[in-house]
């Protein structure tokens, strides 16, 4: 039985964007079945702060988890990723690029501090951004090989260090939890 993935845009984000997403998950885990899910989740507005312009992340991911199961019937060996134009934060950091709620199922990327004048560049960060996230859901931590998409990223200087790629270590891992890692995400 394949595991579902849906990927849902969150708010007003461009179809271009959830597209690479949708596009580099189907590329980076080929058992899966990677649906783009129609309609943006919009988050409760309790989960904004006006104060600091930013949306809780944990909230954000938590209630697209919600809603996924709700909406669209998102259950067991279901996940879903959201993908937002806005700009997230969690308690005790500045800003995050995304989270991943593993026990929920649900992970969203931020992707207010990845643009750039470069679409290329912007996608890029994009892709590393979304299998980072869902590395997290799979069950992996951060990873201390710099080139690994698994690699903690604190700036976006740091997320254009490493690749869109798993480390030996992290591939092995994901293998032993019964992922298999498309050959173009490998080290």
């Amino acid at each position: 039985m394949s595991r579902k993935l849906l990927v849902a845009p969150v708010h007003l984000i461009d179809r271009k964007t959830v597209g690479e997403a949708r596009r580099v998950l189907a590329s980076a885990f080929p058992d899966f079945e990677v649906t783009p899910v129609e309609g943006p989740y919009i988050p409760e507005i309790e989960a904004y702060d006006g104060i600091r312009g930013q949306w809780r992340a944990d909230a954000v991911a938590y209630g697209l988890a919600m809603w996924a199961r709700r909406t669209h019937g998102c259950r067991d060996r279901c996940m879903v990723l959201g993908v937002s134009p806005d700009d997230g934060y969690v308690p005790g950091l500045n800003f995050v690029f995304g989270i991943a709620l593993p026990l929920a199922g649900s992970a969203v990327i931020f992707t207010y501090r990845l643009r750039t004048s470069s679409l290329e560049r912007y996608l890029e960060r994009v892709r590393k951004e979304v299998l980072h996230e869902v590395g997290h859901l799979l069950g992996l931590g951060h990873c201390r090989v710099r080139k690994c998409v698994m690699s903690f990223s604190n700036s976006v200087f740091e997320v254009d260090l490493k690749t869109d790629k798993f480390c030996a270590a992290c591939a092995a891992r994901l293998k032993r939890l019964g992922v298999e890692v498309g050959q173009d995400h490998l080290l």
